[in-house]
């Protein structure tokens, strides 16, 4: 790989489909946008990141380490197309600054490769900016932790600005491979807040992370992995 030169990490695909149901929504989600016109507004737009709900009191040393994505929603996940998707391992390593160094595995057959990215407090507690961002082709990339209980689930809402065109995602992490239905159940609800359908909703594979590739939002190239890490599985 081109050291200099950002890369995608590719792609994962659906263990656990949606249900389908339509779930009320809870109190927990009820103030994040005007869900009288959430729907139709939403349909075609990104919802305002300041509307999005953001963990109480946030713990930024108990959110650190080791996270698998289990759950992934946005406008650029689709059921149909997104097959070949599986689970992966991300790390949060907290900084003396309060950033926070991110490293996602990528794997490529036989080999482990990592990538690495840093993201910097912004603004209220639980919300992070990309670090060096234009070296990434975006405008802005930030994400915000909705809710979490640091030793089982988060669920994470992300926001990219590149070329005037916003996109957005959720992720649900999981400090094991395996969840309760409960967080899948919060994470179902609030991508369906975020005017979601099921089409735009995955659940990853989890058989022993994978032995073909992994996913990171295909709107957020990545650099090439630094060879000196190593977190794979």
């Amino acid at each position: 790989m081109n050291g200099s030169s950002p890369q995608h990490f590719l792609r994962i695909s659906p263990v656990i489909q949606p249900t389908g149901r339509k779930m009320s929504l809870s109190p927990m989600w009820t103030g994040m946008i005007l869900l009288g016109s959430l729907n139709n507004n939403l349909r075609n737009s990104a919802p305002v990141l300041s509307k999005i709900p953001l963990q109480f009191d946030f713990q930024a040393k108990k959110f650190q380490g080791k996270w698998y994505v289990i759950g992934l929603a946005g406008r650029n996940i689709n059921t149909e197309s997104l097959r070949h998707y599986k689970m992966y391992a991300t790390m949060y390593q907290l900084q003396a600054d309060h950033s926070y160094r991110v490293i996602s595995n990528l794997i490529k057959g036989e080999s482990c490769d990592i990538g690495l990215r840093t993201f910097v407090p912004k603004g209220q507690p639980g919300q992070f900016a990309l670090d060096n961002f234009k070296a990434y082709g975006v405008t802005k990339y930030v994400f915000r932790v909705v809710k979490t209980n640091y030793d089982e689930f988060a669920i994470l809402f992300f926001l990219s600005v590149k070329k005037s065109k916003v996109n957005f995602m959720a992720s649900l992490y999981g400090r094991t491979k395996e969840l309760r239905s409960e967080p899948k159940e919060k994470f179902i609800e609030f991508a369906q807040a975020l005017g979601l359908s099921d089409e735009f909703l995955l659940f990853l594979h989890k058989d022993d992370i994978p032995s073909s590739t992994v996913y990171s939002p295909p709107w957020l190239p990545l650099p090439s992995p630094s060879p000196s890490l190593s977190i794979c599985c």
